[in-house]
């Protein structure tokens, strides 16, 4: 059974982008603008990065006199680990992410809300027994520890009767959940569609699936620091319009747009049908 993501690719703008979002710029402020200014965004190599992706294939970071450099992760998580470093400006990641750091780093600031989506979902080995999402009672489980993953494997063991002392958790980067997977080192695994897609195609009917997330979509959210909004609040306005602008193209040209994230990602035609919206 198929389970494809579902992604509303709008988005809310909070703060001072609320108001900005829907003013022209006047000449004035874009003649002030350096063009040299430099935006370092990280983001999940994925559908789910879409906004920020074209907005960058398009060309929308340059005509706001932008150079935008985008960096690939796999999982958002690890995209906010670097900028709690301080090592990028902006990352992108799930609300989960945002709210579990911003109890350490209360300087958090979002942006927006980029994508919505439903794309966790527990596989599992059918092979190994499985056959109910109960049977992973004292089973091996693949996760991502720190993303909304945690988060949504919470609901989902607690939706079952069980805990997470009821099942020995690995923590793994998703492709080394998608290695473990294959040659069974795990059994079973929650993680994002494109990897679950991965398992699928390689276990066929030895899995199983199933939706974590039931009536709880998550939100892809953009967020960066206080200190760096403070100081770039021009510069961060500016990315609010270029993926303004790339939602518009999204949602116009959905068809073009879809082309245009496949090939960049080298996406297979049965991977784009499984999980694109």
């Amino acid at each position: 059974m198929s389970f494809p993501s579902s992604y509303a690719l709008r988005f809310i703008f909070f703060l001072f982008c609320a108001a900005t979002i829907t003013v022209p710029m006047s000449p004035a402020i874009a003649q002030s603008q350096s063009r040299d200014d430099v935006i370092t965004i990280g983001t999940f190599k994925g559908i789910i990065g879409s906004l920020i992706y074209m907005a960058q294939m398009q060309g929308y970071f340059s005509e706001m006199g932008l150079k935008v450099e985008v960096n690939d992760y796999q999982a958002g998580k690890f995209s906010v680990d670097k900028l709690l470093t301080g090592e990028i400006h902006m990352a992108a990641a799930s609300d989960f992410v945002f709210a579990r750091q911003s109890f350490a780093r209360p300087d958090l600031r979002i942006l927006a809300s980029i994508c919505e989506a439903d794309t966790n979902f527990m596989i599992a080995r059918s092979d190994r027994g499985i056959k109910k999402p109960s049977d992973i009672a004292g089973k091996k489980v693949g996760l991502t520890m720190g993303s909304v993953s945690e988060f949504f494997l919470g609901d989902f063991l607690a939706a079952h009767g069980l805990s997470f002392k009821d099942i020995e958790i690995v923590n793994a980067r998703p492709p080394q959940i998608v290695e473990q997977m294959i040659n069974g080192t795990l059994d079973a695994a929650l993680t994002w569609a494109y990897y679950v897609f991965e398992i699928k195609q390689a276990l066929g009917k030895k899995v199983a699936t199933w939706s974590v997330e039931q009536d709880q979509s998550l939100y892809f959210l953009l967020f960066t620091t206080e200190k760096w909004l403070k100081e770039n609040q021009t510069a961060a306005d500016k990315v609010m319009r270029a993926l303004a602008k790339s939602d518009d193209y999204l949602q116009s040209q959905p068809d073009d747009a879809k082309m245009e994230i496949q090939r960049k990602f080298k996406y297979s035609n049965a991977y784009m049908n499984y999980d694109w919206p």
